[in-house]
């Protein structure tokens, strides 16, 4: 499935994950409500977190990226965008999830 989010832009990553690892990583348990995934039934469940600083190839949720630098432009954290979608069906669950807590 990561294949489908596939960029010839190095500042964009699409990792597979489970729902139990995404709480790991993001420091915000299964149990807690602040979690994007509070009392998921599956922590097995597997999912997409795609990260854009930039463009992908394949387009994702109607144009899903980060936005495009003007001319000159300086990077700035607020451009990342980050979502989450499913890994068997590639429907999008999250489109805007906070790149860093």
């Amino acid at each position: 499935m990561t294949n489908r989010f596939a960029s010839s832009d190095g500042r964009n990553v699409a990792s597979d994950v489970s729902v139990a690892d995404y709480a790991v990583a993001m420091s915000v348990p299964l149990a807690d409500a602040q979690s994007e995934f509070y009392r998921a039934t599956d922590p097995d469940r597997r999912i997409i977190v795609v990260v854009s600083y930039g463009h992908f190839d394949d387009q994702i949720a109607n144009g899903f990226a980060a936005q495009q630098l003007p001319p000159g432009g300086v990077h700035v954290a607020y451009q990342v965008r980050a979502a989450v979608l499913d890994a068997r069906t590639g429907n999008l669950i999250f489109d805007q999830l906070p790149v860093c807590r």
